[in-house]
């Protein structure tokens, strides 16, 4: 993608989200356009004066503050409470008009990123390779910009009956500049599939900045003006419009379908107009005629021309005439094989039927005098010459400039001569010719009239003052608003090239059986191109074409063999990479071998060290608990049993061992149970035998106390008895 400035600068954000509220068809709606942009001044500068109020207006739109009324628009914003008066003559937004806007803005916001998503899924689809951001700064600031911009402002001329201003070809020219040529056609097709009218976002973002820039055009009206708007607006409009060949194809769906959505959508208008707006659409028998050979001409270019399935889709990817365009994707859609006169002589033979099922009435007036007269037939030459000097190998012929004259002229001649503003005028030219609209802009500045061409956008938008603003108004709108970028030019020399490589190709048996990729690099082979246009005889093109095919097949062939040395490369380097993997293999498989081995090594030491590290504090822990706890108990057993002997024996004066067996065994008792309870909550003495042993002694113990207390007791009543007989 090159780089290159932008060519317009786009409106603020805040102020598009104001001026979107205003609907042109309601009584007041220039008050309520005024009112929005006092708001937006407001909200950009917070606290203004009144002087400071008009002095940016005037530098920001150029507007009269007093024309403007700024006194009355403020106290109108006070009294409803949008505005507040701060004293000192100072006006600011109130909190709560304040929190509103913040909200309208940020909806805004979140539609416009809606719409940018949107389109960069499609750039990036058609262009992967070009920065998605910088293309839709490009779309914004070279196609979508300067499109509703001039068609607002020139909307506003026809209404207004202001001076025309020259109508520039706003296409694609400074957009595709930004990209390489080979991304030129799919950035093109990215646009237009981008303003798609069935698209809620999309459709809100591009019409809101369309109607910001109207009713911004607006602000600067005379009194005068508005009050004979107001008083046309009122009253029910007539519209008697002369469609221009090229529309009238878009009428019959002949054209790329974009074209025939704006139509059809056009026609729906019309329909749901009809109580409200007398709306009448006519066509010439000239134009009809026009119409009628251009179609024939297009028959016969393509006759002998039998597309399958695999041919038409290779040509849909080839610039062609929207006539030849839509036959070719007629056949890609069907997938049937069907000849130029089958498709075209349809529309040939009931050329004014057709138009008729569609609401189109004929205007049945004799032309032939207009073909003759003296200021048509001047316009024509003039016409013609400038042709020549501009467009050079591609201007019109005199036959087409003399269609756009005289329907010119019928319309001049109906009309009458003086017409209280456009909107009265009744009768108009509806045309996507930029070069007939060009001759008309020249005409109304130099003969200081009003426009006589109409794009069929701004006649949608004209009848926004009779409609209240709604979905299917807007699809009319955004449909006829990029018919300018559908229409484009293209090379009829090289579709002459492009179709007879196509004829050619369809004559030879089994060509249905072609590649798609091998027909499309055909059609695009320049130097095959020029060798189909230096011949006229068929069976040389025939054998070009089949050379064409062979050195194709042979490209093609390479390409294969190419491919499999590639495979069998990639092949060969998969397989060492697979012998390298399995070696790997083997030797991951034996480092976990030994692997494993040392760690069962390891796991084997480790539990020999842990059980000599266990066994070890077992004997530390025993030995601690003998020479602390079970020895200083063992010796106070003894000597408290030693001291419980001794008063026994003073006291029953039994025979001395009595005593003492019963005090030392009490006294090894205790101590025995003292230690039993500290071994249970140590499970490392607990566990070895000695314990175990202890346990036993133990209940000995108290076996053998028992008995020596039994036997002490008898001996002393005993004793006890004996005395006292004796």
């Amino acid at each position: 993608m090159t780089q290159g400035e932008s060519t317009h600068k786009p409106l603020p954000a805040e102020l598009v989200t104001l001026l979107q509220y205003v609907e042109l068809n309601s009584a007041g709606w220039w008050d309520r356009a005024a009112e929005r942009l006092v708001l937006w001044v407001l909200w950009v500068s917070e606290r203004l004066t009144i002087g400071e109020l008009g002095a940016t207006l005037s530098r920001e739109f150029g507007l009269n503050a007093a024309s403007l009324n700024v006194e009355r628009h403020l106290g109108k914003l006070e009294a409803e409470g949008t505005l507040i008066a701060a004293g000192d003559g100072v006006y600011k937004l109130s909190e709560a008009s304040r929190l509103d806007f913040e909200r309208r803005l940020k909806e805004d916001e979140e539609i416009a990123d809606t719409a940018r998503q949107t389109f960069v899924r499609l750039i990036l689809k058609a262009c992967p390779t070009v920065d998605p951001n910088d293309a839709w700064d490009y779309v914004l600031h070279d196609v979508l910009g300067p499109l509703v911009k001039q068609l607002g402002a020139r909307t506003f001329d026809f209404i207004t009956g202001a001076k025309v201003n020259p109508l520039p070809d706003v296409r694609f020219s400074n957009y595709l500049k930004h990209f390489n040529p080979d991304d030129q056609e799919a950035a093109r097709a990215a646009v237009v599939d981008f303003l798609n009218p069935n698209d809620s976002a999309v459709r809100s973002f591009v019409l809101k900045h369309l109607s910001a820039y109207f009713v911004l055009e607006s602000a600067s009206l005379e009194s005068e003006t508005l009050a004979a708007i107001t008083r046309i607006t009122a009253k029910e409009p007539t519209f008697k419009v002369l469609l221009d060949t090229n529309f009238v194809f878009s009428f019959l769906g002949l054209h790329d379908n974009p074209a025939n959505e704006a139509s059809a959508a056009l026609i729906a208008l019309t329909e749901q107009l009809k109580q409200i707006v007398d709306i009448t659409l006519y066509v010439l028998p000239r134009t009809l005629a026009e119409a009628r050979a251009s179609l024939i001409s297009n028959q016969t270019a393509l006759s002998g021309l039998v597309l399958t399935r695999n041919l038409a889709t290779a040509a849909s990817r080839v610039k062609l005439s929207g006539l030849a365009t839509k036959y070719v994707e007629t056949a890609r859609q069907t997938g049937r094989a069907q000849t130029a006169e089958q498709y075209f002589e349809p529309y040939i033979n009931n050329l004014l039927g057709l138009l008729r099922e569609q609401g189109v009435e004929l205007l049945n007036q004799d032309t032939s005098d207009l073909a003759v007269a003296q200021p048509v037939v001047n316009d024509i030459l003039a016409q013609v010459e400038f042709e020549k000097k501009t467009r050079g190998e591609r201007a019109k012929n005199y036959d087409r400039v003399e269609h756009d004259m005289i329907l010119w002229h019928v319309v001049q001649r109906r009309r009458f001569a003086w017409v209280e503003s456009p909107l009265a005028a009744t009768w108009w030219v509806a045309t996507l010719d930029y070069r007939f609209m060009g001759f008309d802009t020249y005409k109304a500045r130099r003969q200081q009239q009003l426009p006589i061409c109409l794009h069929p956008a701004a006649l949608v938008q004209m009848l926004q003052f009779w409609m209240p603003r709604s979905r299917q108004l807007e699809e009319a709108l955004l449909s006829n608003l990029r018919l300018p970028l559908l229409f484009y030019d293209f090379d009829p020399v090289a579709e002459k090239a492009t179709i007879s490589i196509l004829r050619t190709l369809s004559r030879f048996e089994g060509s249905e059986r072609l590649s798609e990729e091998t027909i499309g690099n055909m059609l695009v082979n320049e130097e095959l191109r020029r060798r189909m246009i230096l011949e006229t005889d068929e069976e040389e093109q025939v054998r070009i074409v089949r050379d064409a095919i062979v050195e194709e097949n042979e490209k093609v062939r390479s390409e294969v063999v190419a491919a499999r040395k590639h495979v069998e490369q990639v092949e060969s380097q998969t397989l060492a990479s697979k012998e390298e993997i399995v070696t790997l293999k083997n030797k991951m498989a034996e480092s976990d071998e030994r692997a494993t081995e040392l760690s069962s090594r390891l796991s084997g030491k480790l539990e020999s060290a842990t059980a000599r590290l266990e066994s070890a504090t077992a004997r530390l822990e025993r030995t601690r608990f003998n020479i602390l706890i079970a020895l200083p108990v063992l010796l106070a057993a003894i000597c408290v049993g030693s001291v419980l002997g001794w008063a026994l024996l003073r006291i029953w004066h039994v025979p001395y061992f009595l005593p003492l067996l019963l005090s030392y065994g009490i006294s090894v008792i205790a101590g025995e149970e003292l230690l039993y309870l500290r071994a249970k909550r140590n499970p490392v003495l607990s566990s070895q035998r000695f314990w175990t042993l202890t346990g036993r002694l133990r209940r000995f113990s108290w076996s053998a106390v028992l008995a020596v207390a039994l036997s002490a007791i008898g001996s002393a009543l005993w004793e006890l008895l004996k005395s006292r007989l004796g």
